[in-house]
């Protein structure tokens, strides 16, 4: 996922979470999620 900055960052971390959403094939987990998009559980 690329580095942005300022509020933008949220805005695209958001976006790749949706887009993983949508592209899944049933009910993704919290643990997939993060697994998938590579981002912390606390994010």
């Amino acid at each position: 996922m690329a580095s942005s900055s300022g509020g933008t960052q949220a805005v695209d971390r958001a976006a790749a979470l949706v887009d993983l959403v949508v592209r899944a094939d049933e009910p993704l987990t919290v643990t997939e999620l993060c697994d998938e998009s590579g981002l912390a559980r606390s994010t």
